[in-house]
This record gives C-alpha cells, structure tokens and sequence, in this order.
C-alpha cells in the first residue's frame, strides 16, 4: 500500500507514524463552492464522456481514490496509478467547468474550474475539487436540515468523523476533532470515489458523484 502524507505546517518534535498521510489545512469556504452569480453561461447541450479515471467504479481498472485523503497521495512513486492522466481532459469533449452534485446528500455543488490556465478542467481539478470542497465544515444548520429531512442518519455522521479523525497519527486529532464535521463525514463509510456520471446531455456540465 503506498504511503500517504501528513501536513508539513504541523511541526512536532517526533515523526508520525507511517503509513503518513498529508492533510491539507484548507479555508472553511472555497472560492468557487457557491454559484458562478453572473459569469455563469449555460453550456449548449451535448453527450459528454468522463476520462476512464473519472469513469464508473467497473470501467477505471484498479484505481482508487479516497476522499478523506488529497490528491498528492497519488503521485506517490509506489502507487500504480499513471500520475500524468491527471493532466488530461477530465471530459471527452473537454469542458471549461463542471458542477458535481450528490445522492441522498444535502444540496450541495462542488464547482470545479481549470486551475492550471488550461481552457478546460482536468483530471487534477475535479480530484482535487472532491477533496477541497468535501473538507469545508458543515454548518450547524445544515446538520439540523440534513438530519431533520432524514437525508442522512446523525449516526453515521458521527461515526464518520470519528473515524476520519482517528486514522490520523496522535499530534493531528485533537486539531482535527476540534475543527467538527465536515461535508465528507456525510458520505458515512462511503469514502471510495467511483466516479462521475452525467446527468443530461441537455446540461453537459452538470455531473452526480458516485462513491463506495
């Protein structure tokens, strides 16, 4: 299994233990998680394919990717996973942006955009997009709402924070535990990305997360 990393802005006299994994310290919102507001231009409707990374959990081989960890883990040299399909079209026609929704999850959008000054988004934006925007915290109403509409069971949603918090080495968890839920605790153990699908060909960039 190939390692994974910790963050380097945490700095503690002994080393974490490995496997390590590196945990960004990310803002609490994304620039791009609300709406595009007037900038947003409708895409004319065409039939959109993801790249084979991005595909299907039975069409990507043995690729895997895991949403509570970020995007550098897969340029590890052990891992198997060709690291420069990141830098592909994450669409076949390549688009400008792509707006991932989620089922039975809160009305929440992860906005993905071109972050290499590239016309269009890659494979790299929409993992790391995944990842960025899944770690923004969950309000307190938006707890209430989920659990009051039975979207998600509260449950589950503690169990997956802890159990995300307590896969870091020691130095991290209290900072981590202190920092409450997250948007990715709501996937549960549902963890695994398994891909995108479209929705419509009649919205191109509008695509449904799948995960297991």
């Amino acid at each position: 299994m190939p390692a994974v990393h910790y963050p380097t802005q945490y700095h503690y006299a002994m080393q974490p233990p490995t496997p390590a994994a590196q945990y960004l310290d990310l803002p609490s919102l994304s620039p791009v998680a609300g709406s595009y507001g007037a900038s947003y231009i409708p895409l004319p409707p065409m039939s959109c394919k993801p790249h084979p990374v991005l595909a299907p959990t039975q069409h990507r081989g043995g690729f895997t990717f895991n949403l509570t960890l970020p995007i550098q883990n897969l340029y590890d040299p052990r891992s198997r996973f060709p690291a420069h399909e990141l830098a592909k079209p994450a669409t076949y026609p390549a688009l400008p942006k792509l707006i991932i929704s989620f089922i039975d999850m809160p009305k929440w959008q992860i906005h993905v955009v071109p972050s290499t000054g590239t016309a269009h988004v890659t494979v790299h934006d929409v993992l790391s997009a995944l990842y960025a925007q899944l770690r923004i915290p969950a309000s307190d109403g938006e707890c209430a709402r989920a659990f009051a509409d039975r979207l998600v069971d509260r449950a589950s949603v503690r169990d997956a924070f802890y159990r995300r918090v307590g896969m870091m080495p020691e130095p991290y968890r209290l900072a981590e535990q202190k920092k409450g839920i997250k948007r990715v605790d709501f996937l549960g153990s549902k963890i695994r990305f398994a891909g995108i699908s479209p929705k419509s060909p009649r919205s191109p960039d509008e695509w449904v997360l799948l995960v297991s």
